[in-house]
């Protein structure tokens, strides 16, 4: 392979397009009539680390700017800002909406507290809607008297409790099981205390409620008991009183 450095040099412009069109046409022409000088041209151009120091950098430099031209331009993301009003109106209406959901689980709780009894109190907080846990018959000599509900361990009264004042029914009432039966009392504890109905038949808890300080007073309809004679009372037994359930 010839090394003349004028055909290296006439190459080295060729690559880097820095010959006129006279020029280009000329050098064209010695590649197809010049073998050797047509090898020399497709081995520097296919490695161009032969080529002079000089030219190698200004290539480079071109090849640079070209993937520079041919990349997509970055465009700067600016970020988003809410006028200050909007600000003012969206924080609004986000405190609104959480002191909403404040107030909700308070009045929830709050309506939770009203009830009659505490949770897990074994309560029906409409005693209108109370069915027959037994499906009553009338011939009651043949059927076995059984319990409305399983009662825990009969809580013993606190020593030195006073006994509540019952009022209604009076003692020994007739109560026709089509009627709803109002019972009250005079409270005369301060603190949690439970209602009781026996039957006196077998001796078991047929009925019992939670309550409350301030309650005085529960409704339960007259068909929820089968006929028979029971005995009521509200804390402790130091004042109960009987009533009879009859068709």
């Amino acid at each position: 392979m010839s090394t003349d450095p004028s055909d290296n040099d006439l190459i080295e412009r060729r690559i880097l397009g820095k010959l006129t069109e006279a020029e280009i046409r000329s050098f064209d022409a010695r590649v197809a009539d010049d073998r050797e000088f047509r090898r020399k041209y497709r081995l520097i151009t296919t490695f161009p680390e032969m080529m002079s120091n000089e030219a190698k950098l200004e290539l480079e430099e071109r090849k640079l700017a070209a993937a520079r031209a041919a990349a997509p331009p970055v465009v700067e993301k600016k970020p988003l800002r809410l006028p200050k009003a909007r600000i003012l109106v969206w924080g609004g209406v986000s405190l609104i909406a959480v002191t909403g959901i404040v107030l909700f689980f308070i009045f929830r709780n709050t309506d939770k507290g009203d009830e009659n009894t505490s949770v897990g109190e074994n309560v029906v907080h409409d005693t209108n809607l109370v069915k027959p846990a037994v499906v009553p018959v009338k011939d009651t000599t043949t059927v076995k008297q059984e319990t409305v509900q399983q009662h825990p361990r009969e809580v013993k009264p606190v020593s030195g409790q006073k006994a509540i004042a019952l009022i209604d029914p009076a003692e020994g009432l007739n109560i026709s099981r089509k009627e709803t039966i109002v019972f009250k009392w005079e409270m005369k504890t301060d603190s949690f205390t439970r209602f009781y109905i026996f039957s006196q038949k077998s001796n078991q808890v047929v009925f019992w409620r939670g309550v409350r300080l301030g309650v005085r007073e529960y409704k339960v309809p007259g068909n929820y008991f089968y006929p028979g004679k029971y005995t009521w009372y509200v804390g402790t037994k130091e004042d109960k009183r009987t009533f009879v359930i009859s068709e």
